[in-house]
């Protein structure tokens, strides 16, 4: 069997390759390194994927405040303007 750690496509993370040949056996060190190697392949890929998932999920928060803040924003403007309009008009009505 032979057992050969790849660096993986695009991202740096290892790739296990193992090929296995019919009759040949591993011996117990050699499958314990096989299977860390797999678990540490498989925690790598969790926490990689649980990262993406927290980034993604602060942008889009970051996204739905940002356009809350514009809507409120929007909706004050023609309020204000109208105040501004009005206190114009007593004004030139004083006058």
């Amino acid at each position: 069997m032979g057992v050969s750690v790849l660096r993986g496509q695009g991202v740096g993370l290892p790739t296990v390759k193992v090929s296995f040949w019919p009759g040949v056996r591993m011996e117990k060190p050699e499958r314990k390194l096989v299977l860390r190697i797999m678990d540490t392949q498989n925690l790598m890929a969790e926490e990689r994927s649980m990262d993406s998932f927290l980034c993604g999920f602060h942008l889009a928060l970051e996204m739905a405040n940002e356009l809350n803040c514009y809507k409120q924003d929007r909706q004050s403007l023609p309020a204000e303007e109208d105040e501004t309009d009005a206190g114009s008009d007593d004004y030139n009505r004083k006058q």
